[in-house]
Order: C-alpha cells, then sequence, then structure tokens
C-alpha cells in the first residue's frame, strides 16, 4: 500500500468525478502498477548483481613448497575449501582432501606431499589468510573459513611450520590457462609443479615472455640463451658427490614422452614446441 504525505495529497473527495482532488483513482493505480514494478525491477537487479559479482565468492591461492618455488591459482565457492576444490579442479592439481568426522575440511596430500617427520622436524601444508595487511595462520579449517574471511586470499606452504610465504596478494599473478605460445610445466625438486604461457619466435622468448607475464623470479644465463636461476634457485654441486649437480632441466615433448630437450631454449622455435618442460633435478655425471 502506497501513502501519501497529507501536505501533497489534498484529501477534499470530489463526488463528480469520484477522485481525490487533483489525483484520479486511476492514476493512483498506475503509480501503484509502477511502484510494484521498480520494487521487482530493483529486486531482479540485486539478484543479478549478486550472481554476477563473483568476486564475492572467489579465492585466490598461494601454493608453495619448502624449496622456494610458487605459483599462483583461483576458484570460487561458499567456504575456502569449495573454492580450493574448484580451483584444483580447474588447474590439474593432485591433491587428495583430509576428513574429520566423516567430511571432508583441508588438504591431506598435493603433488605427492603429506605429513611427514624428518628427524625430530614434521613437514605439512600450513595455510594462511590474509587479514587485509598480513598472512596469518588459520586456526580453523578450510571447510569453515568463508572467501570473506580472508580477504580473497589464502597461503597454503609446504614446510615445517617455519616457512613463511614468500609473495602478498599485490604479487598475485594468475595463470588464466591460456595455451596460446609455448605452455610451460615448471616442476620443483619437490615434485611440485605449475603451468604458465608465453609467446615469442624462439622457446626462449616464450620464456621470458612467460616469466615476465607471471611475475617469476628469473635470472637469465650471463651472455647466453638460458636460465641461471628460477625463485633463487641456480646450478650447485652437492659437496659431499662432486659428480652430482642440480640444475633447471629443459626437456621437450617427443612421442607423447618428455625427453630432455636436444638443444637450449634460444636454438628451437617455439612453434615446433608447443609444450615445454623446466625441472628442477640432481643428476650424477
Amino acid at each position: 500500500m502506497l501513502y501519501y504525505p497529507s501536505n501533497i495529497i489534498n484529501t477534499k473527495k470530489d463526488n463528480s468525478s469520484n477522485c481525490i482532488e487533483g489525483i484520479t483513482m486511476s492514476n493512483v493505480k498506475i503509480i501503484a502498477i509502477v511502484a510494484v514494478v521498480a520494487i521487482v525491477a530493483i529486486g531482479a537487479a540485486a539478484v543479478f548483481l549478486n550472481q554476477d559479482s563473483g568476486e564475492d565468492n572467489e579465492v585466490k591461492f598461494l601454493i608453495q613448497d619448502d624449496a622456494g618455488v610458487y605459483f599462483w591459482i583461483e576458484g570460487s565457492g561458499d567456504t575456502v575449501l569449495d573454492a580450493f576444490k574448484d580451483a584444483a579442479v580447474d588447474y590439474g592439481i593432485p591433491v587428495e582432501y583430509s576428513v574429520y568426522q566423516g567430511e571432508e575440511n583441508g588438504i591431506q596430500k598435493m603433488f605427492g606431499l603429506e605429513m611427514r617427520q624428518s628427524g625430530t622436524d614434521w613437514f605439512w601444508w600450513s595455510q594462511y589468510g590474509w587479514d587485509g595487511s598480513g598472512w596469518v595462520s588459520n586456526t580453523v579449517s578450510m571447510n569453515g573459513l568463508s572467501p570473506s574471511d580472508v580477504h580473497g586470499y589464502i597461503a597454503i606452504v609446504y614446510g615445517d611450520g617455519s616457512n613463511p610465504a614468500l609473495v602478498e596478494p599485490e604479487d598475485c599473478e594468475v595463470w588464466d590457462r591460456d595455451t596460446d605460445g609455448t605452455v610451460f610445466t615448471i616442476e620443483s625438486s619437490t615434485g611440485m609443479w605449475f603451468k604458465v604461457n608465453g609467446t615469442g619466435a624462439t622457446v626462449y622468448d616464450a620464456f621470458t615472455d612467460a616469466v615476465g607475464d607471471y611475475d617469476i623470479p628469473f635470472v637469465p644465463t650471463t651472455g647466453m640463451e638460458g636460465i641461471n636461476s628460477l625463485f633463487g634457485l641456480e646450478m650447485v654441486n652437492d659437496p659431499d658427490n662432486p659428480s652430482a649437480w642440480t640444475y633447471w632441466v629443459q626437456k621437450v615433448m617427443d612421442a607423447g614422452e618428455w625427453v630432455d630437450a636436444p638443444k637450449g631454449m634460444g636454438e628451437l622455435d617455439s612453434s615446433d614446441h608447443p609444450v615445454f618442460k623446466i625441472v628442477y633435478a640432481t643428476f650424477v655425471f
């Protein structure tokens, strides 16, 4: 029902026209109909705005291992766990979930990395929410947190609990799963991996484009088109075994299998290599 202030409408009856003076009853009906339509329209707009504002349910996840390699993924859901499940499917992340009282509540294993003991140290996937100014250790399971509780950001870090997240939301660059140019799989010594893509004439050109777009810490080899270090990890020699070297190995796809690249990145045409793999691994010569 609509109410009109007495100082706007003169309530004196005019019997000849069956109306309120100045406003006919038909006009009142029109006003009422317009008002109802407006209310419905506003309600519908609110629904569409809520549906379109997926940002409210989106979470960006920083995934980081104890070697210092990291990457970002994103997903959406009513809880942080729902959003992570969504992201894990989209990005092909191998993960197993922990269960408490019959309900999945967090991460049990990811990339084959799970809770383990090494001497007196324990390693597991620690989780940190963003409080608007810094990373704060979560005291609630992922299924008990909403995206807004963590301002849309979670850091999931594998380690002994003492290794902090290395980057903050302002550094967030999520791969949009574009496959133009060359798609690179970058794999840490821990077995954790992620993908990015870049474009350029050579594989090296595409790689430098990718690391620039996705803000990956990269130092090129001096005077050569190669990798000196990624994430601060460079070629190192095992002091206990002079024949063992750890470095970023380059691989190409051949007949459905990864094999060592026949040439350096700068000598390979990116058009011939839509996929390329870079693995930080140890070899004994």
